[in-house]
């Protein structure tokens, strides 16, 4: 009697989401400028975590390409997301309770 052996390779969730994405730049590739809190807005990146929730804030100019270059990107994942504050502080976007007020990678 032959005996099949199975092995199980368990990867991290985020690791088989971060697989599906087509590896779309991070935030920091997107521009941050801004001359009030109305040029900016909150993003987060499913490729990054598995819920995708807001971890970053990019000038809305740059959105349009944020949304093209993540939409193999998108959550399926239901997850309580905290909306964090927008912050445009020294003509950069960031989010609020983040060190110096502005996040980025």
């Amino acid at each position: 009697m032959k005996h099949v052996v199975a092995f199980v390779l368990a990867l991290p969730a985020a690791a088989l989401l971060a697989a599906a994405c087509n590896n779309p730049p991070l935030t920091s590739a997107y521009d941050h400028k801004c001359s009030t809190v109305a040029d900016c807005v909150a993003v987060g990146d499913a490729c990054e975590s598995a819920c995708g929730c807001p971890s970053d804030a990019i000038a809305k100019t740059a959105l349009a390409q944020f949304e093209s270059d993540h939409t193999s990107c998108k959550s399926t994942a239901a997850c309580d997301c905290v909306n964090p504050t927008v912050l445009c502080t020294a003509g950069k976007c960031g989010l609020e309770g983040v060190s110096g007020g502005t996040t980025g990678w």
